[in-house]
């Protein structure tokens, strides 16, 4: 019995989380969404964002990759943001642009996720 649980959390060691219908390795690739694909799974991205909350950061951060920014919040609250439409550091910026925010516990589980434009 032993044996088996070693064997199964070897297993799932290596593993990364997915959400089913949403192209991780798409969003991850357009960094700062400069080349505007992440702007093109906006409905993608709303139809998993219950999914997302409950997540820790490292699940997160196999969905969606290293967030484009963070911001620290009260009593070790944390943000995560991710830009949907291209940041200003892009050469298609227009005069504002949508962000995708999730907020951490303290102890880093995802309890919301907002859409900014700013």
């Amino acid at each position: 019995m032993l044996f088996l649980l070693m064997v199964f959390f070897l297993g799932t060691c290596g593993r990364k989380k997915q959400i089913e219908g949403f192209d991780s390795d798409k969003w991850i690739a357009d960094k700062m969404a400069c080349q505007e694909q992440r702007s093109e799974m906006r409905k993608d991205l709303l139809r998993i964002k219950y999914k997302l909350r409950g997540l820790n950061t490292d699940e997160i951060e196999d969905v969606l990759g290293k967030p484009d920014a963070q911001e620290l919040y009260r009593r070790n609250q944390k943000y995560y943001i991710y830009y949907l439409e291209p940041a200003p550091e892009c050469d298609t910026y227009q005069d504002q642009t949508t962000k995708v925010y999730i907020r951490f516990t303290a102890v880093g589980i995802a309890h919301e996720i907002t859409f900014r434009e700013e």
